[in-house]
């Protein structure tokens, strides 16, 4: 994910402080690239697994100065005990951000605990109250080892956060195999995969669609569309389209000019694109056609914004402008998931990656550093969390009197 699929000509939070001559550190997250080389240590059960097949793993990675993920990566001997095994991450991480606090080894620290999400992914989110104890005792760890809270909180600004919610999951939407009964569906390790004539990529409660071009002519859009929307469990269905006709990539690219993204729910269409007609709730400006309520869009002085969908517009936009995006996105009604490869769902326990607000909002706290109030914008994303670090470390403008005297270190 930090090589071959994260954008080489962004630079990450980690590539622009390290530029910058700051010390960075990092406990196990999934985006991690800096500008460091850090080679395989192969420790704990990854290491005696590859004892006993002989394999040769000597794939290096680039991350922040300090990186510790599990079994594969660390960047310095620390007295902590390696694992990468879902549910047992978070006490490790602490250890290693412990033992980079005692020390004073960082300016910038992400420090992941991860085992909530997979904890409710298993139980559900209403069954977290113990792993969030786990990972509150986990953080206490750290702040202990910086000296204590009025330690840590003199030396360090803190920005806590989830990156997505959690909703309840009851029942399954096996997309794939639902699209497999009236077209070829590309399959895992598939011997003929030029046969296929549709590719499905779930994302948990969302949905890639690729359309194949199976002898050089793609399944039939419309047809597809409608399939999915017949579905239960298909929430909002979403393509680009241009000149008003659905539009396939022909190869992995953005969209061309001029394109409108096209949003479908529950029979009635929306089309939008950027423009100057009314802004959503972050500045950005759109122009809309179609029926509003698809997204549930509210429209008052200029304003446009839906409490059911936060941030739709832009979300949708980014989503399918990417490169490697589906032909179609599926958002997915609260209490469905998609199947995925293996056959397998979270029914019975959480998920997330749909467009709703159950999946969408999560907590955003700043301390030290960011901004006054949350009334300072109207809504927030994770995508201010960068800005407001590099704005910290002045590497950005400063927003106002409320960054003046900004402490070193985050």
């Amino acid at each position: 994910m930090n090589l071959a699929h994260l954008n080489p000509e962004l630079e990450t939070i980690f590539e622009k402080l390290d530029d910058a001559g700051l010390r960075t550190a990092c406990t196990p997250f999934l985006i991690y690239r800096g500008r460091h080389r850090h080679e395989v240590s192969l420790e704990g059960l990854m290491r005696r697994a590859v004892d006993v097949s002989g394999l040769k793993l000597r794939h290096a990675t680039w991350g922040p100065k300090e990186l510790f993920y599990g079994d594969l990566y660390a960047s310095r001997r620390v007295p902590c005990r390696p694992t990468s095994r879902p549910g047992t991450v978070d006490e490790y991480s602490a250890c290693c951000a412990a033992e980079l606090a005692g020390q004073r080894l960082f300016d910038f620290l992400l420090f992941s605990l991860p085992d909530n999400d997979r904890y409710s992914h298993r139980h559900g989110p209403d069954k977290t109250v113990d792993s969030i104890s786990t990972a509150d005792q986990a953080f206490a760890k750290l702040v202990e080892a910086a000296g204590g809270l009025d330690g840590f909180l003199t030396d360090y600004a803190l920005i806590l956060m989830s990156d997505h919610a959690q909703t309840p999951v009851h029942r399954e939407l096996p997309l794939a195999a639902q699209l497999g009964q009236h077209w070829s569906v590309l399959q895992p390790s598939e011997d003929r995969p030029e046969g296929a004539q549709l590719a499905v990529s779930p994302t948990a409660r969302a949905a890639n669609v690729y359309l194949l071009p199976l002898d050089g002519s793609p399944p039939e859009h419309g047809a597809v569309r409608e399939a999915i929307e017949a579905m239960d469990g298909a929430d909002v269905v979403a393509y680009m389209a241009v000149d008003g006709a659905p539009w396939v990539r022909e190869a992995p690219g953005p969209p061309p000019p001029g394109a409108e993204l096209v949003a479908r729910r529950a029979g009635v269409e929306l089309r939008f694109r950027p423009g100057d007609a009314v802004r959503d709730r972050r500045g950005s400006g759109w122009e809309l056609s179609g029926d509003a309520s698809a997204l549930d869009l509210e429209l008052a002085e200029g304003q446009v914004r839906s409490e059911s969908y936060p941030d739709a517009l832009g979300r949708l936009w980014s989503a399918l402008c990417a490169p490697n995006a589906g032909d179609l996105i599926v958002s997915v009604t609260p209490g469905y998931e998609c199947v995925d490869w293996g056959g397998t769902s979270h029914v019975g326990g959480g998920s997330h990656g749909s467009l709703h607000r159950g999946d969408s909002l999560c907590p955003l706290l700043f301390c030290g550093c960011g901004p006054r109030s949350a009334a300072e914008r109207e809504q927030w994303s994770l995508r201010d969390v960068a800005p407001v670090v590099l704005e910290h470390f002045g590497l950005a403008q400063a927003r106002g009197p409320e960054v003046e005297g900004a402490r070193a270190r985050a």
